[in-house]
């Protein structure tokens, strides 16, 4: 509530009326009936600024007559009255606008969207957005944006059509975000096992993105409200819920926070086999799967990708057999078993030949290398990295691109290059930051910091540690903030650094490390034992 001069000021400026020809008394009694509120202020003046012949006077004596002041009071009902004095005065088209966007899941709606809701062209919702938002019933986030004020948008739901059309508009506004999200996951260039997104839209037209950083751009723009369309698929429409939740994976896994993934892909799982949806399942299996291997609970995503791959197998889906070999290629990794590793991206590489998948070859071929580096066969590593930026390159997938880029860089420093090491991994940091894969970075940035610190320059890898560190806390990588720790301790050990703060850091890193199971556990607690204090003798 406004006190009653900031009231009446609002209410004369929204007006838009010569203040010499406005009757001050009046006023004050329209914004005392409207219980100083003041969206009702701006509803009414807004609307008295649409119809120049009318007065004040009369305005105030209609607003008190719809009111029946009689039986409830002023402010609750005079914002109610308003919305119903402005939709009122709404054409048929834009008020039928104003009711789907009641219904609405998200906070806010594009132009695009409220197209796809509605069943209008685009040039037609721009238009109608606009009218909304000058009557002062739509508020408009910034441009090309809008959003309903709560109480705008419970009163709009109020207004809708009968159930059918009142369904049928949210369908076609989760089409639209499902197919939008999807050209996300086309272009993010990694190999796939989902099954087909919606693609028909009515009304709306999809965006066309450039490339993938514009996808990615979309995606973190309309972030809140897939995932408000997901909790509303989960409560309504719990069929769609494994496809729509598969369509935003490429997010959660450059963003995260994974602990948040995993809790989305698990809500997927069940609501699959609650509705015997077995793509579906097989999907969820594979993106929960992931999740739990991203937060380093191997054991658990060994479990889910070996369920994920015998369902594949019983539905005869060789691409997502193939995607989920690979990922139980990932997870051996990481776990530090290389040779059966190496056999399950064989296997992989394989199958993506087979079905004519050049996208999964070329990462097959990259995580081959990467076995062979760590093994210490870096010939072999060079020629597997070059084979998949060469393929990389040829389809167009600077996801890839950039991964083997910072993979070729660890080799040659492996090898003593430091000099091509270091312009592969700025290489890699460039490419990572223009398609926005934040975990990509962050990896980059480790990678980098190591260089440096290897080549006699802590401060400068200090710098990147730091900079690795603050990205991986925030999408959630406990690998990636374990190393940059770690690093940022031999950095600051090196300067001849090693007090209480920095000791901290260490255990940090050392729990991160044993939390998920990390090879790097064992050699950061042995060296974290000498930093110890040591307890006084007697």
């Amino acid at each position: 509530m406004l006190d009653p001069d900031t009231a009446a000021e609002l209410f004369i400026t929204s007006a838009h009326r010569d203040p010499a020809t406005i009757d001050r008394a009046v006023v004050a009694e329209i914004v005392g009936l409207c219980g100083y509120l003041p969206l009702a202020i701006v509803l009414l003046a807004g609307w008295l600024a649409h119809h120049p012949a009318w007065t004040i006077t009369g305005l105030a004596d209609q607003f008190a007559a719809a009111q029946d002041l009689a039986q409830l009071d002023a402010g609750p009902r005079a914002v109610r009255v308003a919305f119903t004095m402005s939709y009122q005065d709404l054409p048929p088209e834009r008020q039928r606008l104003f009711q789907f966007l009641g219904l609405n899941p998200g906070l806010d709606i594009d132009i695009a969207a409220a197209a796809a809701l509605a069943n209008v062209s685009v040039t037609v919702a721009r238009m109608d957005l606009e009218a909304l938002h000058t009557d002062h019933l739509l508020e408009e986030a910034y441009p090309g944006r809008y959003r309903l004020h709560d109480l705008l948008r419970e009163y709009a739901r109020t207004q809708t059509d009968p159930p059918n059309a009142t369904r049928q508009a949210v369908d076609r506004l989760l089409d639209y975000y499902q197919a939008t999200a999807a050209a996300d996951q086309k272009l993010a260039r990694r190999p796939r096992s989902t099954s087909q997104p919606f693609t028909a839209v009515q009304g709306g037209v999809v965006p066309v993105f450039g490339d993938e950083a514009q996808a990615l751009a979309w995606m973190r723009l309309e972030r809140a409200n897939l995932l408000a369309c997901l909790d509303y698929t989960t409560a309504h429409a719990p069929r769609r819920v494994a496809q729509l939740t598969g369509t935003i994976t490429g997010l959660l896994e450059r963003d995260g926070p994974w602990p948040r993934a995993i809790d989305l892909h698990q809500r997927a799982l069940t609501t699959a086999r609650q509705h015997n949806d077995r793509p579906g399942e097989a999907d969820a299996l594979t993106n929960l799967g992931s999740a739990r291997e991203r937060t380093g609970d191997y054991a658990k995503a060994t479990e889910l990708h070996q369920q994920a791959l015998a369902l594949y197998r019983k539905i005869d889906n060789p691409l997502g057999e193939a995607s989920t070999l690979t990922n139980l290629g990932n997870v051996r990794y990481l776990a530090g078993s290389y040779a059966a590793a190496a056999d399950l991206y064989q296997q992989a590489r394989l199958f993506y030949r087979e079905i004519g998948n050049p996208l999964g070859e070329a990462t097959t071929l990259g995580n081959l290398g990467i076995v062979h580096e760590k093994t210490g066969h870096y010939p072999e590593a060079v020629d597997l990295h070059e084979q998949a930026l060469t393929l990389d390159r040829e389809i167009g997938n600077r996801y890839g691109e950039a991964s083997t880029l910072n993979n070729l860089g660890i080799v040659r420093y492996l090898t003593g290059d430091y000099a091509a090491a270091a312009d592969l991994h700025q290489r890699a940091l460039t490419l990572h930051r223009e398609i926005g894969n934040r975990l990509g970075e962050a990896e980059t940035l480790n990678e980098t910091g190591k260089l440096l610190l290897d080549t006699g320059q802590p401060r400068n890898a200090l710098e990147m540690f730091a900079d690795a560190l603050a990205l991986a806390r925030v999408i959630g990588s406990r690998l990636e903030q374990a190393r940059a720790l770690e690093g940022a301790v031999r950095c600051q050990n090196s300067l001849g650094d090693t007090d209480t703060a920095v000791i901290t850091q260490l255990r940090e890193a050392v729990a991160l490390y044993q939390h998920i199971g990390a090879p790097a556990a064992d050699a950061a607690a042995a060296w974290l034992a000498t930093l110890e204090p040591k307890p006084p003798s007697h």
